[in-house]
């Protein structure tokens, strides 16, 4: 691992993308500055295009008004020119021996659909992998990656998971068993929104021409590029319940709404009502909303324990009155709220952070990861039960009209449940 005797973890970048330089890198940072930990060293990059391009983009960046991207942009620059970080092109979608040779583990942050030939390779070259959500934007390949993981045990495969990598979430992990015994045998309901700010400009769609159903298929259930919002957003809240230990086995209803037909897979609303099954439910519902671009801006997790003698509400992130709340629990048990502020020195804020050090930690010491290849697969078929939902549900059926008469706003709260702020 690493250098001999270095204790370093040398890690490869597939890709130089949004995700990279916003999320990852600085995430990264923030792991190496909160834990005060360098094991994880980014010292090999691969990409689609040339070395001349990449600096390009990177120097291109490097001069924009975004300060994440300025910082990133520049260090990834940096690197690259003064040797700390290798440049590699990609063949196709085919990693070069020499850059697998060079690295211990592989953070893959390419298109979704190209996630399976990249991690594929990764595994059978015995390098440890953290892999974007989702996995894969089919089931055939989700189930493909996590069977040639199987075969190839001895390195940690973690799926990138934002969410279930979040302070509250993590707290949510750490005493579910305990506030489970406290308030009741097993979780009842589930209810997660995933949405954020509406653009400027969508009630400002003046086409005249009507949205129509079938464009779900590219902008819901597209398996190409992101993938839909089922892919892109909705994966979210289910890879939560995944960790949680709960599986969809029915969907009750499901609708979506595309708010202008010439847009690819943002600015589209989606919820759902599921039927859950697994060792912490019994025979429990969910209700699962996501959207982008929409009026509110609110990432959360509503849970009801035992028919209702306690509850739980963790908020990842959520503008009220003005203000930003974030990294909130709010507990109840016997009628009576205990808030948690999961604050302090347990956990960083940057979900990516607590990614790293989670993928860190499984690797020197053995850990299974939290969120591993195997949890893929549910996540997969979660997502293929909604979209055969909605296929049958609206197929060859026109839709006309106003986005915000079919999402006008964030869901209200269940009753008695209280955001702390």
């Amino acid at each position: 691992m690493g250098h001999e005797g270095s204790g370093e973890i040398r890690v490869g970048v597939v890709g130089l993308g949004d995700v990279v330089l916003r999320y990852f890198w600085p995430g990264l940072q923030e792991y190496k500055n909160f834990y005060k930990d360098n094991r994880l060293s980014v010292t090999a990059i691969a990409y689609r295009r040339s070395r001349e391009e990449a600096l390009t983009k990177l120097d291109t960046l490097s001069g924009s008004n975004d300060k994440i991207e300025v910082n990133s942009a520049s260090a990834i620059k940096t690197g690259m020119e003064n040797g700390s970080i290798a440049f590699h092109r990609t063949d196709g979608e085919m990693l070069t021996r020499e850059f697998l040779d060079s690295v211990d583990a592989v953070y893959i942050a390419t298109p979704n659909s190209t996630h399976r030939a990249y991690a594929e390779q990764c595994i059978r070259a015995k390098k440890h992998v953290l892999c974007e959500k989702p996995l894969a934007s089919s089931r055939t390949d989700v189930q493909a990656i996590a069977r040639t993981a199987e075969l190839n045990q001895g390195n940690i495969y973690q799926i990138v998971s934002h969410y279930a990598y979040k302070k509250p979430f993590l707290v949510l992990m750490e005493n579910i068993s305990e506030w489970l015994r406290e308030c009741g045998s097993g979780i009842t309901h589930i209810d997660a929104r995933v949405l954020q700010e509406m653009s400027e400009d969508v009630t400002g769609y003046s086409s005249g021409l009507p949205v129509y159903r079938p464009r779900l298929v590219n902008t819901v259930l597209s398996n190409e590029a992101g993938g839909g919002i089922i892919m892109d957003t909705v994966v979210h809240p289910l890879a939560d319940i995944a960790c949680l230990g709960g599986r969809v086995s029915e969907v009750l209803d499901a609708d979506a709404y595309n708010f202008d037909e010439s847009v690819f897979d943002t600015e589209t609303a989606f919820s759902a009502e599921l039927r859950l099954v697994g060792p912490l439910f019994e025979d429990a519902t969910a209700h699962v909303a996501a959207a982008k671009f929409m009026q509110e801006r609110e990432k959360s997790l509503f849970i009801e324990i035992g028919g209702g003698k306690g509850s739980i509400a963790i908020v990842f992130d959520r503008v009220t009155n003005g203000k930003r709340v974030r990294n909130t629990i709010s507990y109840e048990k016997h009628g009576r709220e205990q808030v948690c502020y999961p604050y302090g020195d347990n956990f960083s804020d940057d979900p990516y952070a607590e990614s790293a050090s989670f993928f860190a930690k499984a690797i020197t010491e053995g850990r299974e990861p939290m969120t591993p290849f195997s949890q893929g697969i549910e996540e997969a078929l979660a997502i293929q039960t909604l979209k055969r939902s909605l296929l049958e549900k609206y197929h060859g059926r026109p839709w006309s009209p106003n986005p915000l008469d079919f999402y006008p706003s964030v869901p209200s709260r269940p009753k008695g449940m209280k955001v702390m702020v």
